[in-house]
């Protein structure tokens, strides 16, 4: 769960509307882009895999030299990993490689893999500041279970631009009641 803080008032003549905070679910992201929150480290965490597949993955942007990160059918879970340090705002393009089929599927728009389907789930929610890749190792989509090559990162976060371009159906509805009520309570007044 995440919370919206920050107050919002709206001037209207002389009155003016205060809307609260609202508390919002937060949700997975499919085709998810991961950036650095703040400038530091990035400790990525191997979850686990369910995966009939050997898939490797890869920290493919910013260039490195880390090589395989985690191997889902070796490495143990709650293995870690420093992935470096890195300035806020650098986004992390990560990349499984699998060795069944030789395929490369990348976090991000469905435009950076070869079937142009995404392939990585993403939840920013996933523990205090957590946020948990899943990864699908299928071309095309597969089962679209994404639970074939699982991690989580510290210092992570969303891409979370359109939520602030594009406000939830509650902050709308939240709003537009305000005004309803500001617009009837303007209109009795104005009737004393």
């Amino acid at each position: 769960m995440s919370i919206k803080a920050g107050t919002i008032i709206l001037g209207l003549g002389s009155v003016a509307l205060l809307v609260t905070p609202v508390t919002t679910w937060a949700v997975p992201i499919l085709g998810g882009s991961t950036f650095v929150s703040v400038t530091g480290d990035v400790i990525a965490s191997f979850v686990g895999s369910d995966a009939g597949y050997t898939s490797e993955l890869i920290l493919d942007i910013p260039g490195n030299s880390l090589g395989v990160i985690f191997t889902n059918h070796s490495t143990p879970p709650g293995t870690t990993h420093n992935l470096g340090t890195f300035a806020a705002g650098t986004e992390l393009i990560f990349r499984i490689h699998v060795l069944n089929t030789g395929n490369d599927f990348f976090t991000g728009s469905a435009s950076r893999n070869p079937d142009n389907v995404p392939h990585a789930l993403v939840d920013s929610a996933y523990g205090p500041n957590q946020t948990l890749v899943e990864f699908e190792d299928l071309f095309g989509g597969g089962d679209q279970d994404y639970n074939d090559h699982m991690f989580s990162f510290t210092n992570v976060a969303t891409n979370v631009a359109s939520t602030i371009s594009n406000p939830e159906p509650a902050t709308w509805a939240l709003m537009a009641s305000g005004l309803a009520g500001l617009a009837g309570w303007r209109r009795w007044h104005a009737q004393k």
